[in-house]
């Protein structure tokens, strides 16, 4: 009989979306999740390329499909007004820097809010997630059926990981591999370094907690800087968040259309 993947949202209730206060107070030992259907934000497309930089409107239309430009400017314009709500300023004020693998900052200027963020898209579904004083990753996967996960995951993965999936039915497979994928991305992102190293570390269930086993016996500190949580977002996606520091407890936004985005600014 093939084995059940486990993984850190079984036997756990359902995330609670919540809608999100007037007023955005982040706390150091709290972390601010929020959910973005795409779709819900068509209407406001062209209110929302507004907000973007001219890097920003550039880039959007570099997609070859209409669909896509669409979803970047939407995902990134939605950034702009919640990084604006908790820095008290207006979305066009948000200046970005970027690291060696494109990890989104706040620019040098901004840095003085002591935010960090991150953010990931598939599909439908955006995840933003902001912080204080900590860095921070966030990925989502739509769970697509049309992939040979078995063999990107003997390429990509640990062999153990690898192996995980390889004893799993071929339904469970495709989860597992997904929610395996978000876990090291998620990681990857928060620390700034790029797919190369995805089989230089593991992600799976020690002692009933999610944690992450290192490769190299130099790293052997590094599991105790970070603590990883497995997002219930949809039954269709598989999300991860990577957070440094063990001490801390999320909030769960959701964002809706019924938003007047006038609502957002100061």
């Amino acid at each position: 009989m093939k084995r059940q993947f486990k993984n850190t949202l079984q036997d756990t209730p359902e995330l609670q979306w919540l809608t999100p206060p007037e007023q955005l107070i982040l706390a150091n030992d709290e972390v601010h999740i929020w959910r973005l259907y795409i779709n819900s934000e068509f209407s406001n497309i062209q209110y929302l390329k507004g907000i973007l930089s001219n890097e920003e409107r550039t880039k959007a239309e570099g997609f070859y499909f209409k669909i896509d430009q669409w979803r970047y400017i939407i995902v990134r314009a939605i950034l702009r007004i919640i990084l604006a709500k908790y820095l008290c300023l207006e979305p066009e004020q948000i200046r970005f820097n970027y690291g060696t693998h494109d990890k989104p900052a706040l620019s040098d200027v901004l840095k003085t809010h002591r935010v960090n963020f991150n953010l990931s898209h598939s599909q439908n579904i955006a995840l933003y997630v902001i912080v204080c004083d900590r860095e921070v990753g966030i990925d989502i996967e739509n769970i697509r059926t049309d992939l040979d996960v078995l063999g990107i995951a003997e390429h990509w993965f640990s062999q153990r990981e690898a192996a995980v999936i390889r004893e799993l039915s071929s339904d469970a497979q495709k989860k597992a591999f997904f929610t395996i994928w978000t876990r090291k991305e998620a990681y990857l992102k928060a620390k700034g370094v790029g797919l190369a190293q995805l089989n230089g570390f593991e992600v799976l269930l020690h002692l009933g907690e999610l944690t992450i086993l290192m490769s190299s016996e130099e790293d052997s500190h590094e599991p105790s800087l970070w603590k990883l949580e497995d997002l219930a977002v949809d039954p269709d996606y598989a999300a991860t968040v990577a957070v440094e520091g063990k001490t801390w407890t999320p909030k769960f936004w959701q964002w809706s259309p019924i938003y007047k985005l006038e609502r957002f600014f100061f």
